[in-house]
């Protein structure tokens, strides 16, 4: 199954703190071993997962992406600071302190309308809430942290099913957060 995602990806640094943060967490009792939906897709927040709903060239996807990847952080603050844990179902988040605008989500689908791709109804990850960290595991002690550095992404991903337990992926666009008067 071929599809496409856009996210919000914040640096290194965090990326790593948000990978020792998962590898800590624990399956809670009587769950499957792992629940390993959704952890095969690259570490960012998920804003949207989309599907070609007409034969269309991936360069003319890239071009659209890089004319709107800034609107994607449009409505964000300045800075975003994380700690809160959020359970939707059986899925657990790490989501900011305050929720995310609703526009990121807006953003992004008004990006595949033009695109020409079409909304995933079954996603791994519900867009626009937070870091994923797993389904049916426990938080373990995170200290909380916040970024202003990110970057929005353009993802080209293929899973062999649709229970996302395996994901390859390639990164179509890349852009970075205008950081504008940030900081000043």
């Amino acid at each position: 199954m071929r599809f496409f995602a856009l996210a919000l990806v914040p640096g290194g640094n965090i990326i790593a703190q948000l990978s020792g943060i998962k590898s800590r967490n624990s399956a809670i009792a009587g769950s499957p071993a792992g629940s390993p939906t959704g952890l095969a897709l690259p570490e960012g927040i998920y804003i949207g997962f989309f599907q070609l709903a007409e034969p269309r060239r991936r360069k003319d996807l890239i071009r659209l992406f890089e004319r709107e990847a800034q609107s994607f952080f449009s409505g964000l603050p300045g800075r975003l600071h994380f700690g809160v844990e959020r359970r939707i179902g059986k899925s657990l988040y790490l989501a900011p302190l305050e929720d995310l605008p609703s526009g990121l989500v807006e953003n992004a689908r008004r990006f595949a309308r033009q695109a020409g791709l079409r909304e995933l109804e079954n996603t791994p990850i519900l867009p626009g809430i937070g870091f994923f960290m797993g389904n049916d595991v426990t938080l373990s002690p995170a200290d909380a942290f916040s970024f202003s550095n990110m970057q929005a992404l353009l993802l080209e991903l293929h899973s062999p099913s649709a229970g996302w337990e395996s994901a390859a992926w390639r990164v179509l666009g890349r852009q970075a957060r205008k950081r504008g008067s940030l900081g000043r």
